[in-house]
């Protein structure tokens, strides 16, 4: 503690070298907090569904064929993959939905949805905040409408009504019965910002193969890895191919969803995380570079120290400290910079980075930056009071 109001002492009586030094750090560092926490947000942060390791996207391998090894899949694909216990436990198919819902007698707003199979759900491993997900009944060909509502579009424009379960919403031209109203947070799998979901009502009794517009979810059944699944997909494949002459020289892949859904996000992130730690490197030589200097200025202060007792540890301790309080510091503005800088971020490249909506300073970014405001004093405090600590008496 002595050691500390010292420092903060000399500190005080430098504000030039200070408030130098501090702005360096606040930089370097706050730069690194916010992509840290796209990173973080993005490529880190598991998806918000129960055991989200477990999630496959499942697609029509065209490769023997000259296509993509995930193509899109068909309703005949999804009859035939939701038979597969011993892989899947739960399947389902999933289209977008360009909803449109007139709310107090205005004109018709655009909502994005997702059109799903009755599975969705519990595939997602997901449970309501309100009464109920859909029921086999509904996903049937000429079936009754029916709706569940994003938890954010309930509070905010049905005014969390829980009486809204059963009521009749218009969306378009069909009247939608409200069954259910999803948890808060609830992202769509196809359409992350998804305010409403229907049945697909596909008529997979006589499914074919020829139109492909679905893509498919599914939850690795109980016991079965991802490489597991995998070795099995090639003879799962075959099979159907004696069964189906559509099905001629088509496999089937899988993928994480998280992988999935980061997409082509994964390189640029790693790149600017990359970027930015270099910046940092070079802020922490620029400072290490003023502290020499600095030592070097307090060379009679260091040898009257040293000659009235002050071991060398202790001349290090100091030094040390003072550059603790410097990054710490440093840190502390450079993490006020970062919330700051990180709207201005998302709002630029929020439409096209995945999972925009979950990035956010929470308490993995704010122990990533206060390990590397420690780090970096360490770092730029070292060879400083190592100098210091060798006073020509």
């Amino acid at each position: 503690m002595s050691d500390l109001r010292f420092v903060l002492r000399v500190l005080a009586r430098t504000p030039g070298f200070t408030i130098t030094v501090l702005f360096a750090l606040a930089v370097g560092i706050g730069a690194t907090t916010a992509i840290f926490s796209l990173v973080n947000g993005v490529l880190l942060r598991p998806l918000p569904y129960q055991v989200p390791e477990r999630l496959v996207m499942v697609w029509q391998d065209l490769t023997a064929l000259g296509g993509p090894p995930d193509e899109w899949a068909s309703p005949g694909n999804v009859r035939d993959w939701r038979g597969q216990r011993d892989l899947f436990s739960s399947i389902s198919a999933i289209g977008g939905w360009n909803a449109a819902i007139a709310f107090d007698g205005g004109s018709p707003e655009p909502i994005a949805g997702e059109q799903v199979t009755h599975e969705y759900f519990s595939t997602l491993g997901l449970e309501p905040a309100l009464g109920r997900w859909f029921e086999p009944r509904e996903d049937l060909p000429g079936a009754p409408r029916a709706v569940v509502l994003s938890h954010g579009l309930w509070q905010t424009r049905f005014g969390g009504d829980r009486a809204i379960v059963g009521r009749t919403v218009a969306i378009g031209t069909e009247p939608h019965e409200v069954v259910g109203v999803a948890p808060a947070g609830t992202r769509g799998v196809l359409v992350a910002d998804a305010s409403l979901w229907r049945p697909l009502r596909l008529n997979l009794a006589e499914a074919t193969y020829r139109s492909v517009f679905l893509r498919v979810v599914g939850r690795l059944a109980p016991g079965v890895t991802f490489d597991a699944a995998t070795a099995r997909l090639p003879a799962v494949a075959a099979a159907f191919e004696a069964q189906h002459p559509d099905l001629r020289r088509h496999g089937i892949m899988i993928q994480p969803a998280h992988t999935w859904i980061v997409g082509d996000a994964r390189l640029p992130l790693v790149v600017l995380m990359a970027a930015v730690l270099t910046l940092l490197g070079l802020t922490v030589a620029n400072v290490a570079n003023l502290l020499l200097a600095r030592a070097s200025a307090r060379d009679r202060e260091m040898s009257i120290r040293a000659a009235i007792g002050a071991s060398r540890g202790r001349l290090v301790r100091l030094m040390l400290i003072e550059s603790l309080v410097l990054s710490l510091a440093g840190g502390a503005l450079g993490t006020v910079a970062a919330l700051w800088g990180l709207n201005g971020l998302i709002a630029l490249v929020g439409d096209f980075l995945p999972r925009a909506a979950e990035v956010r300073l929470d308490a993995r970014v704010l122990v990533f930056t206060a390990a590397v405001a420690t780090l970096a004093g360490l770092l730029f405090g070292l060879a400083p009071a190592v100098q210091s600590s060798r006073p020509d008496l």
